[in-house]
């Protein structure tokens, strides 16, 4: 039969258990409340036997020795309040819960009951896994953005992690609340993530302020990290801007484009002297320079001067803002016009076709390269043609040798008075692009036609072969008499073909998601989950 020991003062009692039975052991405790960052609570049974001591043991999983996917040992081997921490209710027959404070966040735990009573002492299973809270993550700084992308940088989260998201809003009073859809979330679960410090968003809006920040997931649940401040992708890569064709003369170009609006806050005019892939490479030695222009968010046109005549420059603009500067498209080449100064009753480039009987000062053959280009000037009656401007003198005419003069297309025709009939040719030359050829001709005629008699003079017509009436004889200076007779040199004569030169210059022409943004080994951002949004802006 068995005998009753002493009941040390308890008695019997079948409701709290026998002082004399050792304590059974004790199931593994369970988590109670939801988990913060330093705090976990437990909760049991109560044990229903007797006990003089109940102590709870906590150890956290970073102490375990041999601890792993694969560990099947005692995790409180060796267990000492130095690794360790533990918890001793007041009241250990009917205690069914426990609160350990001041943990590591990020941490997991592992738990267990020990109970003791005057039979002895039974340590009871360890209970499953807990974990506190990830610790939170910092608001994420700018790395580069681009006109639709923006990288954003964040120190490592460490380990025990599940998940790492970065939530995108767009700027306004309240980025992350209901209200806003213009939101997103991008996660990563993949085994890398404790190692990430970076991520790329991509498919935003140029020129528009965007908020970040970093939500971690552990198996305890999420913490979102506060807010970045808001970081805005680059303006929208500008357009080539456009010119005023009007406008340009030799010395300036006029320029317009769209305004950008609240995109940027500096809006920059690039020009150079096209040279090549490199002409924006250093813009003072190719004979540009890069303008700043006021008002930048208004600003849709400029003027640039000072330019060199008959020189093909290009353009460009470039538009900054907080985040960096985007360099636009190019235009160009747009070739400046030929200077043409006025000079006595009228100047200009134009082309000799054929001299006629008009003196030349010097010869030279010009068979097979299309009629030279003279810079003309037209003094009373007396035209001359020169080497170009102030320059020598090649050959000159005296117009009382004119008898008619009529245009052809681009050409002026005037028949002289001479032994052997010839007639004097000019063609048309002009890189004005708000000039053709046969206006310049037209130009000329007139000018010749006043400067004859007046009073026998008619309305030269631009039609085809639109005749003149014959100026009035007029008798000729010292220095032309005896010049009838002067018989055309070779080259100058009629039927040179069309202009052998060409003025045109030579044309240089000049993803989505969370990605590796450049990190090797980190992996996987998944697609775009848009929060609580029809219209999704941003992420693949």
């Amino acid at each position: 039969a068995a005998i009753m020991g002493e009941d040390y003062g308890h008695g019997f009692d079948d409701g709290d258990g026998d002082p004399n039975v050792k304590p059974t052991k004790a199931p593994g405790p369970v988590q109670g409340k939801k988990s913060k960052a330093d705090k976990l609570f437990i909760k049991f049974p109560p044990q229903k036997q007797y006990l003089s001591k109940l102590v709870i043991e906590c150890i956290p999983m970073s102490k375990i020795d041999g601890w792993g996917p694969a560990f099947k040992g005692d995790p409180f081997a060796g267990f000492t309040t130095k690794i360790g921490r533990i918890s001793q209710p007041d009241d250990p027959i009917h205690a069914e819960s426990a609160l350990f404070e001041q943990l590591t966040a990020g941490e997991g735990y592992i738990f267990r009951l020990v109970c003791t009573n005057p039979s002895g002492t039974t340590r009871g299973a360890p209970s499953k896994l807990m974990f506190t809270l990830p610790v939170t993550p910092p608001s994420p700084e700018l790395n580069y953005a681009t006109g639709k992308s923006v990288s954003i940088r964040f120190p490592a989260q460490g380990s025990n992690i599940t998940k790492l998201s970065i939530e995108m809003a767009m700027w306004c009073a309240d980025p992350f609340g209901k209200e806003n859809t213009r939101k997103g979330l991008l996660t990563d679960t993949s085994q890398h993530i404790d190692k990430r410090t970076s991520g790329l968003v991509r498919n935003l809006k140029p020129g528009t302020a965007y908020v970040f920040r970093i939500l971690v997931t552990n198996p305890a649940g999420t913490v979102a990290g506060p807010s970045s401040k808001p970081i805005k992708t680059l303006p929208r890569m500008p357009k080539a801007p456009r010119e005023e064709v009007a406008s340009r003369s030799d010395t300036q170009v006029k320029l317009r484009w769209d305004a950008f609006g609240h995109e940027i806050t500096k809006l920059a005019l690039q020009y150079a002297i096209l040279k090549g892939k490199d002409t924006f490479t250093d813009l003072k030695k190719n004979g540009g320079r890069q303008i700043t222009l006021s008002n930048p968010q208004e600003t849709g046109e400029y003027t640039v001067k000072n330019l060199k005549p008959e020189t093909n420059y290009v353009f460009r603009l470039v538009a900054s803002n907080s985040s960096g500067q985007s360099t636009g498209e190019m235009l160009g080449p747009v070739k400046t016009v030929s200077f043409s100064p006025d000079l006595m009753d009228k100047s200009g480039w134009m082309f000799l076709v054929s001299a006629g009987a008009g003196k030349m000062k010097r010869r030279g053959s010009i068979r097979n390269k299309g009629p030279p280009k003279f810079w003309f000037t037209l003094d009373s009656k007396l035209l001359s043609w020169h080497d170009g401007i102030n320059e020598a003198e090649v050959g000159y005419i005296h117009l009382g040798k004119v008898i008619k003069i009529d245009v052809k297309g681009d050409q002026v025709n005037a028949q002289l008075r001479s032994a052997k009939p010839s007639t004097f040719i000019l063609k048309g030359f002009t890189d004005d692009p708000n000039k053709t050829t046969a206006d310049v001709a037209l130009e000329w005629a007139q000018a010749i036609d006043k400067a004859l008699k007046g009073e026998k003079s008619v309305e030269v017509k631009k039609e085809l072969a639109a005749a003149i009436a014959p100026a009035e004889e007029a008798e000729l200076d010292e220095e032309e008499e005896g010049a009838d007779g002067f018989e055309e040199e070779a080259g100058f004569g009629d039927g040179f073909g069309d202009d052998g030169e060409d003025d045109d210059a030579d044309e240089d022409g000049f993803g989505g998601g969370f990605d590796e943004d450049e990190e090797e080994g980190t992996g996987g951002f998944g697609d775009a989950v848009d929060e609580e949004e029809e219209e999704a802006t941003g992420f693949d």
